[in-house]
């Protein structure tokens, strides 16, 4: 095994397959000398050792030599094999392949062994994990890696900083539930008109999930992992969305924006994704447009507060953000001028473009972010890596110029024009700025149709108004 692991280690200097074939075949030695052991007399577990907080074996004095030497003899194994996993963990990694089971294993029996253990570092490693665990559905298992990093991790301690100890915590459950609540927030959008046993159905494990069973291992002295209940309700989502805000509330008291803006910003936006997933539950349009309100707020005053200098990354998804919040609550505001209910009280046509009107600013900053302060020319040719973002930006732009309530035909008239002039800027972007056709395959689309849509929408515009002067 020590060979084998030393030969996988150089390998990986050169070869990440080859080190892997090595590492594999090295598990496949410890699979049959486990299997082999086990059948042995006496025989031990991993988990019937004695090992101290430093690592060490401890023999039972009581114990005879030969029950002495099986037990050493599993030690040895076992350490040979933790250094097997984590190197096939860091090779699979490389090569972009699965690595969940390498990395539970690993971090499973460092907890038994203690080897090189920081609790810290032990308690980060399973919220990485819970993370992968939660993006294939399968959050009993990643509650459960919650849950044990939450029982190592020295919150307690004042040797640690509380933003590398209870902060990790907070947003490691407060991520969660943001998962939880998004996953079945889509489903109940799709299935809840055919009722919770729909949503139930719907709800079936990803073949990624149903290959952890394969290796699964409940960590020690907290509760074993057991499936998730739905969430089939509005009421039960109210309570997960609970929880979520709970968690997340308190890592932004560990993470003040004076101190740690960048992780602040980032926390308010998934405090912003945990109100959206529970937008999915509710069906009183009032309260949909609370949601989005609250949402908007959140972050409306972080970008006077950030220098864009400093920040330009944050400061402009700040601004793509909050113009996408509002081009939400123009839609649910459309749909309230449209069909108001009974105890709905729908904006004005003058509040209404005031809301329309700060969308369009959200989007139109967004774009001049990218205006040469010198010269104030707004290059032709963006960054790459900045092309799509803006591209959506001119986009957006261009739709919600088509939102604003024209008083007169004449101001339609105008206003179709300027949409229309919009989604032409838009595709001549598109044609300077080479992106990937996948990445704005829709919106290129939309925009190509508004352009050939839109001249005639606007002759019939003025064909009515002549028609009823």
């Amino acid at each position: 095994m020590q060979v084998l692991n030393a030969l996988g280690y150089y390998y990986s200097l050169s070869s990440g397959e080859n080190a892997k074939a090595v590492l594999e075949l090295a598990e496949r030695v410890y699979t049959a000398w486990d299997h082999w052991f086990r059948e042995q007399s006496p025989t031990f577990a991993l988990e019937d050792l004695t090992i101290t907080e430093d690592g060490k074996l401890v023999l039972p004095e009581t114990a005879d030599t030969q029950h002495r030497q099986q037990q050493l003899r599993r030690f040895e194994m076992e350490d040979a094999f933790i250094t097997t996993l984590f190197f096939l963990a860091q090779v699979s990694g490389a090569l972009g392949q699965p690595m969940a089971r390498c990395c539970h294993l690993t971090v499973y029996r460092q907890l038994l062994m203690r080897k090189e253990f920081s609790p810290v570092t032990w308690a980060e490693s399973t919220f990485q994990l819970a993370s992968y665990y939660a993006q294939m559905n399968a959050f009993g298992k990643a509650y459960h890696c919650l849950l044990a990093g939450q029982r190592i991790m020295p919150t307690e301690d004042p040797a640690f900083h509380k933003e590398k100890t209870i902060g990790k915590v907070a947003l490691a459950f407060g991520h969660f539930y943001v998962s939880v609540l998004a996953h079945y927030g889509a489903l109940f959008s799709r299935h809840s008109n055919k009722g919770e046993r729909a949503i139930v159905a719907a709800d079936q494990p990803t073949a990624k999930a149903l290959e952890t069973e394969t290796y699964w291992v409940d960590f020690p002295d907290v509760a074993p992992a057991t499936p998730w209940p739905p969430v089939l309700n509005f009421e039960q989502a109210r309570d997960t969305f609970k929880e979520g805000i709970k968690w997340l509330q308190e890592a932004a008291t560990v993470y003040p924006f004076e101190e740690q803006c960048t992780t602040y910003m980032d926390i308010q936006r998934t405090i912003s994704q945990l109100y959206a997933a529970l937008s999915h539950f509710e069906t009183d349009r009032r309260r949909s447009i609370a949601i989005v309100q609250r949402q908007i707020a959140l972050t409306e005053g972080l970008p006077s507060q950030l220098s864009f200098n400093a920040y330009p990354t944050d400061y402009r998804q700040l601004l793509l953000d909050l113009g996408m919040l509002h081009n939400d609550l123009i839609e649910l505001r459309k749909q309230q001028r449209r069909q108001p209910f009974e105890n709905e009280t729908p904006l004005k046509d003058g509040a209404y473009n005031k809301l329309v009107q700060r969308t369009f600013q959200y989007f139109h900053q967004f774009c001049e972010t990218w205006r040469d302060p010198r010269t104030s020319v707004l290059p032709d040719i963006l960054p790459e890596e900045d092309r799509v973002a803006f591209f959506s930006a001119l986009i957006h732009l261009a739709q919600t110029q088509l939102h604003f309530y024209a008083p007169s035909p004449k101001a339609e008239y105008d206003n179709i024009g300027i949409g229309m002039e919009g989604f032409q800027r838009a595709l001549q972007f598109a044609e300077r700025n080479p992106m990937a056709e996948q990445r704005i395959a829709k919106e290129l689309e939309l925009a190509k149709q508004m352009v050939s849509m839109l001249p005639a929408k606007r002759e019939a515009v003025m064909w009515h108004a002549m028609q009823t002067r």
